[in-house]
């Protein structure tokens, strides 16, 4: 077989005589020439056509009506064994290996592509000496010990705790996240900041006094007009946020 070659002319002979054999069709050099030219084409190897041809007449062909059975033809092989390469990949243990610092993006997507058809093949793709195939774990192994990492240092906690928005310790009146988790966005993710501006307002209204229109702890802030005095438009003043941020007694955020 030449280095263009997937399958050979003489393992094409050979898979139109195990043809001939089930469906007693005559063979002819054209017809081998054409299932050659398309095979090599599709880049199927003489194992997975072998494979599909026997499925073929052994699954699909007994299901054909009697009076209407067609025989295996190169296109039908070729379906059959995208689909075993398409289920190789599926099932694969095969983790790409990551592209190197010194190449090119050119060459990795070469080797990429040589590595998928390696698996596709049912091949097992080359590695770099030093690289590990990574193989499929059960669950159980995987999450082992997680229940142990879970209680961290003292210490640890407290410096995460304290980079969390301090807001986390109220609900919000916006989303309705509870106490201690991140805001939702509308597609239920949650939000890059944390909290939504209103969860800060009310946290901030639960905590602390307002310094600029002294609104008590528990009270919404103020603002006074011609008109007289009126809830402040912008939820809280700046700072009063402010304050919040140094209140001594805060709500405990739940852990």
């Amino acid at each position: 077989m030449n280095a263009a070659e997937t399958i050979t002319i003489d393992e094409v002979t050979a898979l139109l005589k195990a043809a001939a054999s089930r469906d007693q069709r005559t063979i002819d050099t054209a017809d081998t020439l054409a299932w050659w030219q398309d095979l090599n084409t599709a880049r199927v190897s003489y194992p997975d056509a072998s494979a599909a041809l026997s499925h073929y007449y052994a699954n699909v062909w007994p299901r054909q009506d009697p009076r209407q059975r067609f025989r295996a033809t190169a296109p039908v092989l070729i379906e059959l064994v995208l689909a075993i390469r398409k289920q190789r990949l599926a099932d694969s243990d095969f983790t790409y290996e990551p592209r190197h610092w010194e190449e090119t993006g050119a060459q990795y997507v070469v080797r990429l592509r040589e590595q998928i058809a390696a698996v596709a093949d049912g091949r097992e793709p080359a590695q770099p000496a030093g690289h590990a195939i990574l193989r499929k774990r059960p669950v159980a192994e995987l999450v082992a010990g997680i229940a142990d990492a879970k209680h961290l240092p003292p210490e640890i906690a407290d410096v995460i705790a304290r980079r969390r928005p301090q807001s986390r310790s109220i609900a919000c009146p916006y989303c309705n996240a509870p106490r201690g988790t991140n805001c939702k966005g509308p597609s239920g993710r949650d939000l890059s900041t944390g909290v939504h501006p209103g969860r800060i307002d009310a946290w901030a209204v639960a905590v602390a006094g307002c310094p600029a229109c002294f609104a008590e702890p528990g009270h919404p802030c103020t603002e006074t007009d011609n008109a007289g005095q009126r809830p402040y438009a912008h939820g809280t003043h700046r700072a009063r946020a402010a304050a919040a941020q140094n209140a001594p007694s805060q709500p405990r955020e739940v852990q």
